[in-house]
C-alpha cells in the first residue's frame, strides 16, 4: 500500500487520528467488528487446533428481477444465484482469519439484461437494448482477511465488506448479488465505554460490477451512546480515486444524532439529524463545496411504524453535486436506482415510510417526491414496497417493487424482484 503524501488541514487531522487508534489497538478483546454489530469471543486454541476447529457458512440467495424501462427498447430480465462458502478459523494468541468465496451464476436469462459487467464480465448484450441488471456473473475469492484482537480492539487486514452506520457512506452494496468489498487495514476499538472507533485506509474498491478502483482512502468514524436518547456519530471519509473517475475524489466531514424512545407500552418515537459538508482533493478537476442533511421523525405504534423523512444531496452552483461513491446506493433515494449518482443540480428527496409485521411477514412501503437541490426542477416520484416471509426452517423468502414516475429526469421505470435466501 502507497501512502499519499499530501496531509495537510482535516488529511493531518485524520493522519493522527489513524495514528492513535493503532496505538490503542496495540495497547487494549474481542467487540468491534467491521459492521459496527460485535463479535464472538474467540475460544483460546493451539495454532493447528485454530484451524481445524474453525467455522464452516455457506449462503445461497436466489433471485428473479424485472425491468421495464422507458426509452429501452426490451426489458431486463434475469434469474441469478449468488453462493459463499467462508470457514473462519479459530484465535491464536489473538490471532485469525476468514476467507470466502463466491459465486454468481445465470439460471437460464443470462442475455436477456444488460448485466452492467466490466470487462470480460460483461454479458455483450447491445441488440436490441435491453434494461440494466448489475448482477455479472463470476466467481471469486469475496474476502480473505487476517485479525488480530486485543482486550476490546481490532485490527484486519487484508479483502473484507466494510458497512459502517446505515450504510450511507461506507457499505458493501448487499442487495446486489456481487458485493462490494475493500482491500483495507481497518482498526476498531471500544476501549472506552459506550463508543466505539473505526479508522482504515483502502487502496482498493471491489466494485459490485467487477471493476477494482485504486484508491488512497482514509475511513474515520466514531460513535457514542448516551442512554435513553441516542447514538452521536461524526466521521471524516477522504477519499481519493487514484484510477478512474477523478470527480468523485473528495473529503466528507459529518455529524449525525439518532435515536428511539418508548413513550409506553404501545407508543414511541424515533428520529435522526444529520449534516455533512464535502470538497474537492487531490487531483479533482472540479472545485466543489456541497453539504449533505437529513432530518427524520417518526412514530410507532404497536410495531407499526411510521417515518417522514427529508434528505438533500446539495449542489454547488448546479455544476457539480454532493456525491457518495463507496455507499450502499440502493438503499438510498428509492430502490428503482435512479439516482445512483447525484444530478449537478443536486437531490431533495421528501419521503415517508410506513412498515411493521403482519403475521409471519414483515412489509414496508414507501413513497418519494424528487426535486432539484438547484433550480427546483421536479424530478420525479416514486412508490416502493417490499415484503419478506422467514420460514420455520430458516429459509428467507421475498418481494419487492419500485415504480418510478418520471417528470424532468430520466424515464418511467418499474422494478420487480421475487428472491430466496438460505444461511448455514
Amino acid at each position: 500500500m502507497t501512502i499519499p503524501h499530501h496531509f495537510t488541514g482535516s488529511r493531518f487531522c485524520a493522519t493522527v487520528l489513524f495514528s492513535l487508534l493503532s496505538t490503542t489497538v496495540i495497547a487494549a478483546q474481542d467487540k468491534g467488528a467491521a459492521n459496527g454489530e460485535g463479535v464472538e469471543k474467540k475460544e483460546e486454541l493451539s495454532f493447528l487446533d485454530a484451524f481445524t476447529k474453525g467455522k464452516v457458512n455457506a449462503t445461497f440467495n436466489y433471485r428473479f428481477e424485472y425491468v421495464d424501462q422507458d426509452g429501452i427498447p426490451q426489458t431486463g430480465v434475469a434469474s441469478t444465484l449468488r453462493t459463499t462458502l467462508g470457514y473462519r478459523t479459530g484465535a491464536f494468541k489473538g490471532f485469525s482469519g476468514y476467507l470466502e468465496f463466491e459465486d454468481v451464476s445465470d439460471i437460464g436469462a443470462k442475455y436477456q439484461h444488460n448485466n452492467k459487467g466490466f470487462r470480460s464480465a460483461w454479458n455483450g448484450v447491445t441488440t436490441p437494448p435491453r434494461a440494466v441488471v448489475a448482477d455479472p456473473a463470476g466467481t471469486n475469492i469475496q474476502q480473505a482477511y487476517l485479525d488480530y484482537d486485543y482486550g476490546k480492539s481490532r485490527a484486519r487486514l487484508g479483502a473484507q465488506e466494510i458497512v459502517l452506520d446505515d450504510h450511507r457512506f461506507i457499505g458493501n452494496v448487499g442487495w446486489r448479488q456481487h458485493h462490494q468489498s475493500f482491500d483495507a487495514v481497518l482498526l476498531t476499538t471500544e476501549e472506552v465505554e459506550n463508543a466505539t472507533f473505526y479508522a482504515a485506509y483502502v487502496n482498493k474498491v471491489k466494485t459490485i460490477t467487477r471493476a477494482s478502483i485504486d484508491t488512497d482512502t482514509f475511513i474515520l468514524n466514531g460513535h457514542y451512546k448516551f442512554k435513553d436518547l441516542g447514538q452521536l456519530t461524526v466521521y471524516d471519509y477522504y477519499i481519493d480515486i487514484t484510477t478512474g473517475p477523478s470527480l468523485i475524489s473528495t473529503n466528507t466531514i459529518g455529524i449525525e444524532f439518532r435515536g428511539q424512545r418508548e413513550a409506553n407500552k404501545d407508543w414511541g418515537y424515533r428520529y435522526e439529524a444529520e449534516f455533512a459538508s464535502q470538497s474537492d482533493v487531490s487531483d479533482n478537476p472540479m472545485s466543489i463545496s456541497a453539504v449533505y442533511y437529513h432530518l427524520m421523525a417518526g412514530g410507532i405504534y404497536k410495531k407499526i411504524g411510521l417515518r417522514v423523512g427529508y434528505e438533500v444531496l446539495g449542489s454547488d452552483g448546479g455544476n457539480v453535486a454532493f456525491q457518495t461513491p463507496l455507499a450502499t446506493l440502493h438503499k438510498f433515494n428509492g430502490w428503482a436506482d435512479q439516482f445512483l449518482s447525484t444530478p449537478a443540480t443536486g437531490l431533495q428527496d421528501l419521503y415517508i415510510k410506513l412498515d411493521g409485521p403482519l403475521g409471519p411477514t414483515k412489509w414496508a412501503l414507501i413513497y418519494h417526491t424528487f426535486t432539484a437541490d438547484n433550480g427546483g426542477a421536479d424530478y420525479g416520484t416514486e412508490f416502493d414496497g417490499v415484503i419478506t416471509y422467514k420460514a420455520k426452517w430458516g429459509e428467507t423468502f421475498g418481494l419487492k417493487f419500485a415504480f418510478y414516475s418520471a417528470d424532468q429526469f430520466k424515464t418511467d421505470k418499474t422494478v420487480a424482484w421475487l428472491w430466496t435466501g438460505f444461511k448455514f
